[in-house]
């Protein structure tokens, strides 16, 4: 605290005019840098001549500067010659060992001196023979008359030093209540780490007018100290890191696991550059039950700056900081069980409520990214049992995950069977930011069936009790993804000719209707064509049922080898296929058509030496039918008359 924070202005003028008035020589009083706090107490009139050109005024602050700035014997009264050759004296005001300001008396002239006023005229512009008149006036100061003068401003600066400690150790004393109190009451109303750490902040630096404050953690698994929150750093981000013992103050008080101060930066080889103006610093470790779990760091823009007193309160907070944090992990875990017990509810929710797998493995996923607070996250799902870990399904949660990178971890789960750590990965530091991954393999009846990864962009320790949370995550999961899976092939049974592979009526009747109903929202064409073997009864009674399904088989196949993508090809019965055309009006579906007849013709000849045919009849939406149930019928009834006119051939149902 500077010492106009600590006096009042009128206390400071009283002490100075009592001190002229006693001494009968100019008092001023100036703060710790020699600027003045309060104007010259009876000037000389030589003084007063001085300080009414603005450039006698520069002069004399600077003789002045010059006095204040003296290093040697710098907590004693010191004495210097102006310019002009007059005698001034310097008395320090000190509070705990540091300069607060000076009282400075001075315009004296000593017998035998020669006056500079030559140079002083030429530095002001004031003739010289006024100057020389007011000079003249100046009595002569004797040796008794100078120790008297010295004397005197030593008790005043004395005097005025007990006055600004009592100012001092009161104002201290309740910053210090003031901020023990703030804490307090912050501690026990957060309980966020991440906001209770810039408020600490804010209240030491406010409170006890710090000129900078950082707060930094341990992290256990690399042995390094974190900052967590800070104020008055320049160009530090939080996550900085700093090696305890190795580097660093505050590492060195991790390290000791006491206060360090350090009263001149620039000569401790240990200061790692924060602020350009910094000067000193104080690291005080936060201990909680014998631990050091971080480190409370002050520094300021003086020399010497830090004492006993700073380290008893920073200590104090430092203590009532430990536990909070304590707390605040305690709660922040308790939080994690929370959401670890709603995510085991929300796995088995997803076992009785879905059978979509994509959404179990979202669940299952999302989950164990919360509880483990996972920067990147993937499930990659294998039901074939491949040791190689063969791909079927792979969910990422965040989009910066790079499945690539992380397949090394799945594959060597998918060969082992067990939980792959690894705490500072950079083997692939190029191509990933990930530095810990945790991968834990999903088991079903004692078969990995496919792994959980997580990983995160900073060195992190997995515990044991972590590792199991996981396993019962992923042992819910899999008996998720089992029920899923299994109900899919069901599905897909339900819907699929077992001959042929394509889908079944039933599939068929589901995605006309479909097709339908987005054609009608968006405008589009939908087509559908009804294709019937002709004479196919004389081919199987001559060859039998069995080559009848071998050929129905290789026509179903000839049929997908020839429609594009977004066509699909259905069983409609016997020896009957239904081929739905999305976005298709009916002249192109009749060249489709017509394309796959003949390379049935040519099929069936080169393959059995029986030439087959197809007829063909197709419908289009909206053209000719308003509904999907109205356009089978138009393609089946188009059907009818290719087969009753000649058979092998495609009629397009047209409106009358």
């Amino acid at each position: 605290m500077k010492m106009t924070e600590l006096l009042e202005p009128h206390r400071i003028k009283e002490c100075q005019d009592r001190l002229a008035a006693a001494t009968g020589v100019c008092v001023s009083m100036r703060d710790d840098s020699g600027q003045l706090l309060s104007e010259a107490s009876s000037p000389h009139p030589f003084c007063q001549l001085l300080t009414n050109s603005p450039a006698g005024q520069r002069l004399c602050a600077k003789s002045v500067a010059m006095l204040c700035s003296r290093t040697e014997d710098r907590f004693r009264i010191r004495s210097s010659r102006c310019h002009a050759g007059l005698l001034h004296f310097a008395a320090p005001v000190l509070v705990k060992g540091s300069i607060k300001g000076y009282i400075v008396a001075g315009g004296l002239a000593v017998p035998g001196d020669k006056p500079g006023l030559g140079e002083v005229a030429s530095a002001t512009d004031i003739p010289e023979v006024l100057l020389e008149q007011s000079y003249s006036q100046i009595p002569k100061a004797s040796k008794e008359e100078l120790t008297r003068i010295t004397s005197m401003m030593e008790f005043a600066a004395c005097m005025l030093s007990e006055l600004c400690e009592e100012r001092h150790s009161s104002s201290r004393k309740v910053a210090e209540l003031e901020v023990l109190n703030s804490v307090s009451v912050t501690l026990s109303s957060i309980l966020d780490i991440d906001a209770i750490l810039p408020e600490i902040i804010r209240i030491i630096k406010t409170t006890l007018r710090y000129f900078n404050c950082a707060i930094l953690l341990v992290d256990e698994a690399t042995n390094e100290l974190v900052l967590k929150a800070h104020s008055g750093y320049e160009r530090v981000d939080p996550g900085f890191r700093i090696k305890i013992g190795e580097m660093g103050v505050t590492g060195w008080a991790a390290m000791l696991g006491e206060p360090v101060i350090v009263p001149d930066v620039s000569k401790d080889p240990r200061y790692i550059p924060g602020v350009r103006s910094a000067r000193s610093e104080v690291a005080v470790p936060l201990v909680f039950e014998g631990k050091v779990i971080g480190v409370l760091d002050v520094e300021s823009e003086k020399v010497n700056a830090f004492g006993e007193e700073d380290v008893r309160i920073l200590t104090t907070v430092g203590g009532t900081l430990a536990v909070a944090l304590r707390n605040a992990q305690a709660y922040k875990h308790l939080k994690k069980q929370v959401h670890l017990l709603g995510g085991l509810a929300d796995v088995t929710r997803a076992i009785v409520s879905t059978l979509d797998t994509d959404k179990v493995l979202r669940v299952l996923i999302e989950k164990a990214t919360l509880f483990m607070d996972a920067d990147i996250s993937a499930v990659h799902v294998n039901l074939t049992g491949s040791a190689d870990g063969a791909c079927e399904k792979m969910v990422c949660l965040s989009e910066t995950c790079d499945a690539h990178v992380l397949m090394k971890f799945v594959q060597q789960v998918y060969r082992t069977g067990e939980v792959s750590v690894t705490v500072d990965w950079k083997e692939e530091a190029e191509h990933t930011p990930v530095r810990s991954v945790c991968a834990v393999p999903i088991k079903l009846a004692d078969a990995v069936i496919g792994c959980l990864v997580l990983g995160w962009n900073t060195p992190r320790q997995v515990k044991d009790e972590e590792i199991d949370v996981l396993f019962a995550i992923t042992m819910h999961g899999a008996i998720a993804i089992a029920n899923s899976v299994t109900h899919e092939e069901v599905t897909l049974l339900s819907l699929t000719d077992s001959l042929t592979g394509l889908g079944n009526r039933r599939y068929m009747q589901q995605v006309i209707e479909k097709e339908v109903c987005e054609a009608r929202l968006s405008g589009r064409h939908v087509s559908l064509a009804m294709l019937d073997i002709d004479d196919f009864k004389k081919y199987n009674d001559k060859f039998g049922h069995l080559v009848g399904d071998t050929m129905l088989e290789s026509i179903g196949r000839i049929m997908r080898n020839n429609t594009r993508d977004k066509d699909v090809v259905c069983r409609y019965g016997g020896e009957e296929f239904a081929l739905i055309f999305p976005g298709t009006q009916a002249e192109e579906a009749e060249m489709i058509v017509e394309r796959i007849m003949r390379r049935i013709e040519e099929r069936t000849m080169l393959e059995m030496g029986q030439r087959l045919t197809v007829s063909a009849g197709i419908a289009t939406f909206p053209t000719v039918a308003k509904d999907s149930f109205e356009l089978l019928e138009r393609a089946d009834e188009a059907l009818y008359l290719a087969k009753s006119s000649g058979k092998n051939r495609v009629i397009t149902y047209k409106k009358a």
